[in-house]
């Protein structure tokens, strides 16, 4: 976009000061707690240990964020397993956060070369910084035994 001529045509709009005071609070969080990312990073590898690979296999990852863990049900389709989860009290969801709601398959596992069916069978877990390992693996058992009703 092109500035107006107040700004020597360099910049178009005002700041966003909000924006610019929502990003420093959040800087400022994060940086209160240094332990946050270990703790998310804990329970995501807790969680995804407790797994049964027979039923749940891993969606191979390059590196990836903290508090985020996908799976692939082959042979399933997710949206009945989100049901079944959520009966059992286990969040997760199919696709991304930003498409939540949308019935398409991920286009991030679409992207990394999965078909749009294969793509359709993936899950993903995410994990704040007050889930404990205890508990991350506690929904990775109520996981699994709901993946066995689709073994």
């Amino acid at each position: 976009m092109v500035g107006g001529g107040q700004e020597r045509d360099m910049r178009a709009g005002t700041e966003n000061v909000a924006l610019a005071l929502g990003m420093a609070e959040a800087l400022r969080q994060a940086l209160a707690d240094p332990e946050r990312d270990a703790r998310r990073r804990a329970a995501r590898d807790a969680f995804a240990a407790a797994l049964d690979p027979k039923f749940i296999p891993t969606v191979p990852t390059a590196p990836r964020l903290e508090g985020h863990h996908h799976v692939r049900l082959p042979g399933a389709d997710a949206s009945a397993f989100l049901i079944r989860l959520d009966r059992e009290g286990v969040c997760a969801s199919s696709g991304s956060a930003c498409s939540s709601g949308s019935l398409e398959p991920s286009h991030v596992l679409m992207a990394a070369g999965y078909s749009e069916e294969e793509a359709r069978q993936g899950l993903r877990f995410s994990f704040g910084p007050e889930i404990t390992p205890d508990q991350a693996q506690a929904m990775a058992t109520l996981a699994n035994r709901v993946a066995t009703a689709f073994g």
